[in-house]
């Protein structure tokens, strides 16, 4: 039985996504995989004969899990419900409006002219609840 794809050509671009970034939290997991077995005392190399190559355990385990995780995320992502999910996602994103670019600069002077201006309220507020407090006794001069 040959792997075909769920609902093939739908959904393409957010499984896809999908696959990049969970595979990539599984290279970064097989990675500290590898590095806590270098700590361990598990360090005995393991000959692969067909190849005749010697590798540490570190080594072996981490690229099972990493190879693992991978047959695992085809096997995930192509399964109905998951895919469904997926599929509809990226066509509900389809339908948003994006912001052109002039709109989308506006928006931005305005978020960082509002985010300076409450940073110099809560700056000058903490500045005179300081030396209310300073006047009060409070707090030491």
């Amino acid at each position: 039985m040959a792997f075909e794809p769920y609902r093939q050509g739908q959904g393409t671009y957010a499984r896809a996504t999908a696959a990049v970034a969970t595979s990539v939290i599984a290279l970064f997991a097989s990675y500290q995989i590898y590095n806590g077995m270098i700590d361990s005392s598990v360090l005995i190399p393991v000959r692969i004969p067909v190849i005749d190559v010697m590798i540490t355990w570190g080594v072996a385990i981490s690229t099972i899990f990493f190879v693992g995780s991978l047959v695992g995320i085809a096997y995930l992502y192509n399964k109905p419900k998951v895919a469904d999910f997926l599929i509809e996602t990226q066509i509900e994103l389809q339908k948003v409006s994006w912001p052109t670019r002039e709109e989308l600069r506006d928006a931005t002077i305005v978020v960082i002219s509002l985010t300076v201006v409450l940073g110099a309220f809560v700056f000058a507020a903490n500045k005179l609840s300081e030396m209310l407090m300073r006047v009060l006794g409070v707090l030491p001069l």
